[in-house]
Protein backbone atom coordinates (compact mmCIF):
# COMPACT_ATOMS: atom_id res chain seq x y z
CA UNK A 1 0.00 0.00 0.00
CA UNK A 2 2.93 2.28 1.28
CA UNK A 3 4.42 1.77 -2.67
CA UNK A 4 1.40 2.54 -4.62
CA UNK A 5 0.57 5.36 -2.34
CA UNK A 6 4.01 7.00 -3.12
CA UNK A 7 3.31 6.13 -7.04
CA UNK A 8 0.13 8.03 -7.17
CA UNK A 9 1.88 11.43 -5.22
CA UNK A 10 4.65 11.65 -7.51
CA UNK A 11 2.35 11.40 -10.45
CA UNK A 12 0.18 14.13 -8.84
CA UNK A 13 3.22 16.21 -8.44
CA UNK A 14 4.46 15.60 -12.02
CA UNK A 15 0.70 16.54 -13.45
CA UNK A 16 0.88 19.85 -11.17
CA UNK A 17 4.30 20.77 -12.62
CA UNK A 18 3.43 20.14 -16.64
CA UNK A 19 0.16 21.72 -15.59
CA UNK A 20 1.92 25.06 -14.21
CA UNK A 21 0.95 27.23 -16.48
CA UNK A 22 -2.86 27.13 -15.38
CA UNK A 23 -2.37 26.83 -11.52
CA UNK A 24 1.76 28.82 -11.43
CA UNK A 25 2.72 29.31 -8.19
CA UNK A 26 -0.49 27.71 -6.34
CA UNK A 27 0.10 24.22 -7.71
CA UNK A 28 3.79 24.80 -7.42
CA UNK A 29 3.07 25.06 -3.71
CA UNK A 30 1.11 21.60 -3.21
CA UNK A 31 3.46 20.20 -5.88
CA UNK A 32 6.26 20.93 -2.99
CA UNK A 33 4.17 19.46 -0.09
CA UNK A 34 3.30 16.61 -1.69
CA UNK A 35 6.89 15.96 -2.96
CA UNK A 36 7.25 16.24 0.81
CA UNK A 37 5.06 13.68 1.52
CA UNK A 38 6.55 11.06 -1.08
CA UNK A 39 9.80 11.70 0.06
CA UNK A 40 8.67 10.83 3.76
CA UNK A 41 6.61 7.61 2.63
CA UNK A 42 9.53 6.23 1.17
CA UNK A 43 11.37 6.42 3.89
CA UNK A 44 8.96 4.85 5.90
CA UNK A 45 8.39 2.05 3.52
CA UNK A 46 12.26 1.12 3.54
CA UNK A 47 12.48 2.19 -0.13
CA UNK A 48 15.07 5.06 1.05
CA UNK A 49 16.99 5.44 4.10
CA UNK A 50 17.30 8.89 5.64
CA UNK A 51 19.36 9.24 8.95
CA UNK A 52 16.41 9.43 11.74
CA UNK A 53 17.66 13.06 13.21
CA UNK A 54 17.54 14.10 9.43
CA UNK A 55 13.68 12.78 9.67
CA UNK A 56 12.84 14.53 12.66
CA UNK A 57 14.01 18.00 11.44
CA UNK A 58 12.18 17.34 7.45
CA UNK A 59 8.76 15.96 9.62
CA UNK A 60 9.13 19.25 11.95
CA UNK A 61 9.77 21.36 8.56
CA UNK A 62 7.00 19.84 6.72
CA UNK A 63 4.99 20.63 9.68
CA UNK A 64 5.06 24.14 9.84
CA UNK A 65 5.30 24.54 6.04
CA UNK A 66 2.01 22.85 5.59
CA UNK A 67 -0.39 25.11 6.23
CA UNK A 68 1.50 27.95 4.20
CA UNK A 69 1.63 25.77 1.25
CA UNK A 70 -1.96 24.22 1.40
CA UNK A 71 -3.12 28.05 1.84
CA UNK A 72 -1.59 29.14 -1.15
CA UNK A 73 -2.68 26.52 -3.18
CA UNK A 74 -5.84 27.66 -2.19
CA UNK A 75 -5.54 30.94 -3.37
CA UNK A 76 -6.01 29.63 -6.83
CA UNK A 77 -9.67 29.42 -6.01
CA UNK A 78 -9.96 32.52 -4.39
CA UNK A 79 -11.03 35.92 -6.50
CA UNK A 80 -11.97 38.12 -3.69
CA UNK A 81 -9.25 40.22 -2.74
CA UNK A 82 -10.79 40.50 0.78
CA UNK A 83 -10.61 36.26 1.18
CA UNK A 84 -6.85 36.38 -0.72
CA UNK A 85 -5.72 39.25 2.30
CA UNK A 86 -7.34 36.99 4.84
CA UNK A 87 -5.30 34.10 3.38
CA UNK A 88 -2.32 35.95 3.85
CA UNK A 89 -2.69 37.27 7.14
CA UNK A 90 -3.74 34.08 8.25
CA UNK A 91 -0.22 32.31 6.79
CA UNK A 92 1.79 35.19 8.58
CA UNK A 93 -0.18 34.74 12.48
CA UNK A 94 0.61 31.36 12.06
CA UNK A 95 3.80 31.38 11.43
CA UNK A 96 4.85 34.06 14.11
CA UNK A 97 2.57 30.90 16.11
CA UNK A 98 4.70 28.35 15.21
CA UNK A 99 8.31 30.44 16.20
CA UNK A 100 6.53 30.93 19.74
CA UNK A 101 5.69 27.32 20.20
CA UNK A 102 9.06 26.61 19.00
CA UNK A 103 11.23 28.54 21.22
CA UNK A 104 9.20 27.89 24.45
CA UNK A 105 8.54 24.37 23.62
CA UNK A 106 11.12 22.56 21.73
CA UNK A 107 11.21 20.69 18.34
CA UNK A 108 9.15 17.58 18.82
CA UNK A 109 6.74 18.80 21.90
CA UNK A 110 5.81 21.79 19.91
CA UNK A 111 4.26 19.22 16.91
CA UNK A 112 1.58 18.12 19.28
CA UNK A 113 0.71 22.11 19.13
CA UNK A 114 1.27 22.87 15.86
CA UNK A 115 -0.41 20.28 13.56
CA UNK A 116 -3.73 21.02 15.42
CA UNK A 117 -4.84 24.25 14.50
CA UNK A 118 -3.48 23.74 11.30
CA UNK A 119 -5.95 20.86 10.71
CA UNK A 120 -9.02 22.70 11.49
CA UNK A 121 -7.60 25.94 9.07
CA UNK A 122 -7.29 23.98 6.06
CA UNK A 123 -10.15 21.81 6.48
CA UNK A 124 -12.71 25.00 7.11
CA UNK A 125 -10.77 26.55 3.73
CA UNK A 126 -11.10 23.22 1.88
CA UNK A 127 -14.64 23.16 2.84
CA UNK A 128 -15.70 26.59 1.90
CA UNK A 129 -13.78 25.96 -1.37
CA UNK A 130 -15.51 22.56 -1.95
CA UNK A 131 -18.91 23.97 -1.89
CA UNK A 132 -18.10 27.23 -3.97
CA UNK A 133 -16.84 25.28 -6.88
CA UNK A 134 -19.31 22.61 -6.52
CA UNK A 135 -22.10 25.28 -7.57
CA UNK A 136 -20.40 25.92 -10.83
CA UNK A 137 -19.36 22.02 -11.67
CA UNK A 138 -23.00 21.73 -13.52
CA UNK A 139 -21.98 23.38 -16.05
CA UNK A 140 -18.44 23.82 -16.73
CA UNK A 141 -16.12 20.78 -16.65
CA UNK A 142 -12.83 22.68 -15.94
CA UNK A 143 -14.94 23.49 -12.50
CA UNK A 144 -15.36 20.18 -11.65
CA UNK A 145 -12.18 19.68 -11.97
CA UNK A 146 -11.42 22.36 -9.15
CA UNK A 147 -14.28 20.69 -7.44
CA UNK A 148 -12.14 17.08 -7.24
CA UNK A 149 -9.20 19.13 -6.19
CA UNK A 150 -11.10 20.84 -3.44
CA UNK A 151 -13.22 18.07 -1.90
CA UNK A 152 -10.08 15.90 -2.01
CA UNK A 153 -8.69 18.19 0.04
CA UNK A 154 -11.50 18.09 2.77
CA UNK A 155 -11.55 14.41 2.63
CA UNK A 156 -8.16 13.94 3.64
CA UNK A 157 -8.57 16.27 5.99
CA UNK A 158 -10.91 14.82 7.83
CA UNK A 159 -8.94 12.03 7.95
CA UNK A 160 -5.76 13.45 8.93
CA UNK A 161 -7.49 14.83 11.98
CA UNK A 162 -8.57 11.48 12.70
CA UNK A 163 -5.16 10.11 12.76
CA UNK A 164 -3.82 13.69 14.75
CA UNK A 165 -6.31 12.31 17.30
CA UNK A 166 -5.68 8.82 17.39
CA UNK A 167 -1.49 9.29 17.18
CA UNK A 168 -0.73 12.50 18.74
CA UNK A 169 -3.43 12.92 21.37
CA UNK A 170 -4.82 9.67 22.19
CA UNK A 171 -1.37 7.70 21.47
CA UNK A 172 -2.79 4.54 20.41
CA UNK A 173 -0.53 1.37 20.21
CA UNK A 174 -2.37 0.19 17.14
CA UNK A 175 0.04 1.78 14.84
CA UNK A 176 -0.05 -0.34 12.40
CA UNK A 177 -4.20 0.59 12.00
CA UNK A 178 -2.67 4.27 11.72
CA UNK A 179 -0.36 3.79 8.97
CA UNK A 180 -3.24 1.95 7.05
CA UNK A 181 -5.92 4.80 7.43
CA UNK A 182 -2.84 7.29 6.72
CA UNK A 183 -1.49 5.83 3.35
CA UNK A 184 -5.20 4.81 2.16
CA UNK A 185 -5.52 8.43 2.58
CA UNK A 186 -2.73 9.64 0.96
CA UNK A 187 -3.72 7.46 -2.14
CA UNK A 188 -7.14 8.85 -2.36
CA UNK A 189 -5.96 11.71 -2.06
CA UNK A 190 -3.89 11.53 -5.15
CA UNK A 191 -5.92 9.74 -7.01
CA UNK A 192 -8.68 12.37 -6.44
CA UNK A 193 -6.12 15.36 -7.70
CA UNK A 194 -4.64 13.61 -10.64
CA UNK A 195 -8.79 13.13 -12.02
CA UNK A 196 -9.54 16.95 -11.14
CA UNK A 197 -6.21 18.10 -13.27
CA UNK A 198 -7.28 15.74 -15.95
CA UNK A 199 -10.78 17.57 -15.71
CA UNK A 200 -9.09 20.78 -15.94
CA UNK A 201 -6.82 19.47 -18.84
CA UNK A 202 -9.83 18.26 -20.62
CA UNK A 203 -11.96 21.85 -19.66
CA UNK A 204 -9.40 23.97 -21.33
CA UNK A 205 -9.05 22.09 -24.72
CA UNK A 206 -13.29 21.89 -24.79
CA UNK A 207 -13.00 25.91 -23.44
CA UNK A 208 -10.10 26.37 -26.79
CA UNK A 209 -12.16 24.76 -28.97
CA UNK A 210 -15.26 26.56 -28.36
CA UNK A 211 -13.48 29.32 -28.88
CA UNK A 212 -12.55 28.39 -32.42
CA UNK A 213 -16.26 27.83 -33.16
CA UNK A 214 -17.73 31.46 -33.86
CA UNK A 215 -14.42 32.54 -35.73
CA UNK A 216 -14.78 29.33 -38.43
CA UNK A 217 -18.39 30.82 -38.29
CA UNK A 218 -17.80 34.21 -39.85
CA UNK A 219 -15.24 32.79 -41.65
CA UNK A 220 -18.73 30.63 -44.09
CA UNK A 221 -20.53 33.79 -43.93
CA UNK A 222 -17.60 35.95 -45.73
CA UNK A 223 -17.23 33.06 -47.89
CA UNK A 224 -21.11 33.30 -48.78
CA UNK A 225 -20.71 37.32 -49.28
CA UNK A 226 -18.13 36.99 -51.35
CA UNK A 227 -20.62 34.04 -53.86
CA UNK A 228 -23.37 36.44 -53.67
CA UNK A 229 -21.16 39.53 -54.65
CA UNK A 230 -20.03 37.53 -57.57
Amino acid sequence: MGASCCFLLILAVVLLLINFKEGRYYFLALAFYLAQIAFLNLDSTNTIKIPDATREVVVFWHSILELPMMLIFFLYFAKEKRLRKLIFYIIGAYLVFDAVVYFTKGMTPSLTIIIGPGLMIITAFGFYFFVERLKLAISKRKETGKAFLTGATVFSYLCFTLIYILYYLMESEYLNDIYTIYYSTYSIYALFLIIGLFLIISGKKQAAKLKNIPAKKDNRKEDENAFQFL
